[in-house]
C-alpha cells in the first residue's frame, strides 16, 4: 500500500506539472527583434528562441518537479544516486558465441534485402535531391566544398556523399547518387542490428531470453528506415554519426584491453560529424560533453585525457588538410546556426491544442518527458537487476531523443515531427520488452537453452520469422549486378516530366557559352540538370535570409549574364522575390526578359 501511494503521489506531481507547464506554454514569450529575415516568424512578429525556450522549460519543469519529490519528500539521498551514477562495478560482459552468430545471420538477412530492393525511378525531387545534386556537380569541376556552395545542412551529405557515387561508378547520373543514399540506408540498418545486439548483451537475462530480445530489437529497429526514399523515415541515415556515437560509447565503459581505443574515436566524431550535418554534428559534439563529464564524474581520467587529446587532434588535423576551406565551413556553419530557424521556422504548436500537428508534437513532448523520468529514476533506485550498463544505455537513448528534437523545434511540420520519433520508440521497445522477458526469465528459471538442438530450432525460428518479415527476392538478388547497372546509366530524362526537359533543352541552347549562371528559384536541381556551376555560392537560395549575406550574394552576381527564375516569380510567398528583398531589387533593376517557359523564366544582363 505505501508503495502504492507513492507511486500515485509520483504521477501526480507528474500529470501536475505537465498541466502547468501547458498553461505558461504561450507566456514564455520573448519581445520579436527584427533580423531583417522573411519568414514565418517575422510574418508573425515571433521571436525564433520562443520555441526553444519553451521546449526546454515543458521538459525540465517536470524534471526538476520529479527530482525534488524524490529528494524532499520520499527522502533519497542525491549523493547516494550520484553514486549510482558513477558505479565503478563494471561488469566485463563476456560475447554469447550463439548470439554472435544471430548477428551474422541478421545481418546477412539485411544484406539480401538490400540486394532485392527496387531501384527508385520516381521524379526528381527538385528542392531538396536537387540541393546536393547541384553542389556535388559544381565540386565535380572545381573541387571546392564551402568554398564553391553555401553548405545548408552539411558537406558530406550536399556535396561529398553524390560525388562519391559518380566517382565509384564513373558515371554523373541521378541513379548513383540515389543508389548511394540506399547503401547509407543499409548501413544505417547494420548499425541499428549492432545496437540491438548490444543492448541484448547488457540485458542480464539469461541466453534464450537475451537472444528473443535480440530478435525482437532487430525487427523492430528494422522497420525504423525504410529504402523508399522519398517517404520520411522514423530515423533517417542521417542518424548514423549518433547511432555509432552510442555504440562505441557504451562499448568503452565495458572493461576491456580496446575500449581506450574506442575513446580516441570520440575526437574524431566530433568534427567528422558536423561535416556530416550541422544539425547532427551540434548533437553529436553535445553527447561527446557530457560523455567528457561523465568519465570526469567516473574518475577515468586516461579517458579524459584521451578524449581531450583526440578532439584537439582530429580538429588541428582538418584545419591544416582543408586549409582556407576550414575557414569557409566555420563561416557557413555560424550563419546556418544563427539564421536557418528564422528562414524555414514554423511557430511550434501549443501542446494538447487543436493546433495544426499539435498532437504529433505532444506525442514527441510526452514521450521524451517520460523516457528521461524513466532513466533518472533507475539512479534512485539499488536494484541491481539491470546491470549498470543497461541503464546508462537507457538514459543515453532518452538524452539522444531530448536533443534530437531540437531539429524538430525550429520546423514543426508533419515530416520533422515524424522523423524525430524514431530514439523514443527505440527507448520504449527496448524498455517494455526488457521488463516482459525480465519476468518470463525469472518465471522460468528452467529454460536455459544451452544444447545444440535447441540452438539449432531457434536458429530455424529466426530464418522462419525473418523470411515474413523481411522482403528477399532470390531473382532480384541474381539480377542485382544488371539492375544497378542500367539503373546507374538511366538519363536525366527519366526523372523528369516531359515539360520540365523541354526547359533544360531550350536552356542549354541559350548559355552553352556560358560558364556559369544564376539560380534566383528553389528548384536547385536546375544546375545539375544544366551541367553548369552557379555563379554564385548561393546557388540554394532557399537557405540564404540576413542583409549581409544577401549584400554578398550581390556582391557575387555582379556580371552574371544570365539568371534563371520562375515565371510567377513573386506570387509565391516561398519566392526569392518575396525572401531576398535586397538581391529581388539588384535583378529587377540589372536584368531584362529574354526567355519564357511556363515554368521558368531567363533574364539576362542588360
Amino acid at each position: 500500500m505505501k508503495n502504492q501511494k507513492k507511486i500515485f503521489l509520483t504521477l501526480a506531481v507528474i500529470a501536475i506539472s505537465i498541466l502547468i507547464s501547458t498553461l505558461i506554454w504561450n507566456y514564455i514569450k520573448l519581445p520579436y527583434v527584427d533580423n531583417e529575415i522573411v519568414g514565418n516568424y517575422s510574418s508573425s512578429l515571433y521571436n525564433s528562441k520562443n520555441d526553444l525556450l519553451r521546449y526546454l522549460f515543458f521538459i525540465f519543469f517536470p524534471i526538476i518537479n520529479f527530482l525534488l519529490f524524490k529528494i524532499l519528500i520520499e527522502k533519497h539521498s542525491l549523493k547516494l544516486s550520484f553514486a549510482n551514477f558513477k558505479d565503478d562495478k563494471i561488469i566485463n560482459f563476456s560475447n554469447n558465441i550463439f548470439s554472435i552468430y544471430l548477428l551474422i545471420i541478421f545481418i546477412l538477412f539485411l544484406f539480401l534485402e538490400f540486394l532485392s530492393i527496387n531501384f527508385p525511378t520516381q521524379f526528381l525531387d527538385v528542392f531538396h535531391e536537387g540541393q546536393r545534386l547541384s553542389s556535388s556537380y559544381r565540386s565535380s569541376l572545381d573541387n571546392s566544398l564551402w568554398k564553391g556552395s553555401y553548405i545548408t545542412v552539411g558537406v558530406f551529405y550536399e556535396i561529398i556523399s553524390p560525388k562519391l557515387a559518380w566517382g565509384i561508378f564513373k558515371n554523373i547520373s541521378i541513379g548513383s547518387s540515389r543508389f548511394f543514399d540506399l547503401f547509407l540506408v543499409f548501413s544505417t540498418k547494420v548499425l541499428l542490428t549492432i545496437f540491438a545486439f548490444q543492448i541484448s548483451k547488457f540485458s542480464q537475462l539469461n541466453p534464450f531470453y537475451k537472444n528473443i530480445f535480440f530478435l525482437i530489437l532487430f525487427l523492430i529497429f528494422n522497420k525504423l528506415c525504410d529504402y523508399n526514399i522519398s517517404s520520411v523515415d522514423l530515423l533517417s541515415f542521417r542518424e548514423i554519426p549518433i547511432i555509432f556515437l552510442s555504440i562505441i560509447f557504451i562499448e568503452s565503459i565495458v572493461k576491456k584491453r580496446f575500449s581506450n581505443f574506442l575513446v580516441v574515436l570520440f575526437g574524431f566524431i566530433s568534427i567528422l560529424s558536423l561535416f556530416w550535418g550541422i544539425d547532427r554534428g551540434i548533437i553529436s559534439n553535445l553527447l561527446i560533453i557530457l560523455i567528457f563529464a561523465y568519465f570526469i564524474i567516473s574518475k577515468n581520467y586516461l579517458k579524459v585525457y584521451l578524449i581531450t587529446l583526440s578532439t584537439s587532434v582530429a580538429w588541428i588535423l582538418s584545419w591544416l588538410i582543408l586549409g582556407d576551406e576550414f575557414n569557409y565551413f566555420v563561416s557557413n556553419s555560424y550563419y546556418i546556426l544563427s539564421e536557418i530557424s528564422s528562414i524555414h521556422g514554423i511557430i511550434h504548436p501549443t501542446p494538447f491544442s487543436d493546433e495544426q500537428n499539435a498532437g504529433r508534437a505532444t506525442k514527441n513532448l510526452i514521450s521524451i518527458i517520460i523516457i528521461l523520468l524513466i532513466s533518472i529514476n533507475f539512479f534512485f533506485s539499488k536494484n541491481r537487476k539491470i546491470s549498470y550498463q543497461f541503464k546508462i544505455l537507457l538514459l543515453a537513448i532518452s538524452i539522444i531523443s531530448f536533443f534530437n528534437y531540437f531539429n524538430a523545434v525550429g520546423r514543426t511540420d508533419g515530416p520533422h515531427l515524424r522523423s524525430v520519433f524514431g530514439f523514443p520508440i527505440i527507448f520504449f521497445s527496448v524498455y517494455f520488452i526488457f521488463l516482459i522477458l525480465r519476468f518470463l526469465d525469472e518465471f522460468t528459471k528452467k529454460y536455459k537453452f544451452k544444447n545444440n538442438k535447441t540452438n539449432f530450432l531457434f536458429v530455424g525460428l529466426v530464418i522462419i520469422i525473418n523470411f515474413i518479415f523481411i522482403d528477399i527476392n532470390s531473382n532480384k538478388i541474381l539480377d542485382f549486378k544488371n539492375r544497378l547497372n542500367n539503373f546507374i546509366k538511366l538519363d536525366d530524362k527519366n526523372f523528369v516530366n516531359a515539360e520540365y526537359y523541354e526547359f533544360i533543352n531550350k536552356s542549354k541552347a541559350i548559355i552553352s557559352e556560358e560558364d556559369c549562371v544564376q539560380l534566383f528559384t528553389n528548384d536547385a536541381a536546375l544546375l545539375y540538370l544544366l551541367r553548369k556551376k552557379n555563379c554564385t555560392k548561393y546557388y540554394f537560395v532557399w537557405s540564404v535570409g540576413s542583409v549581409k549575406l544577401q549584400k554578398r550574394f550581390v556582391e557575387e552576381l555582379k556580371n552574371t549574364i544570365f539568371i534563371i527564375d520562375d515565371n510567377s516569380a513573386g506570387l509565391d510567398n516561398y519566392s526569392p522575390y518575396n525572401k531576398l528583398p535586397i538581391v529581388s531589387s539588384f535583378i529587377q533593376s540589372n536584368y531584362e526578359l529574354f526567355y519564357t517557359s511556363d515554368k521558368f523564366r531567363i533574364l539576362k544582363l542588360k
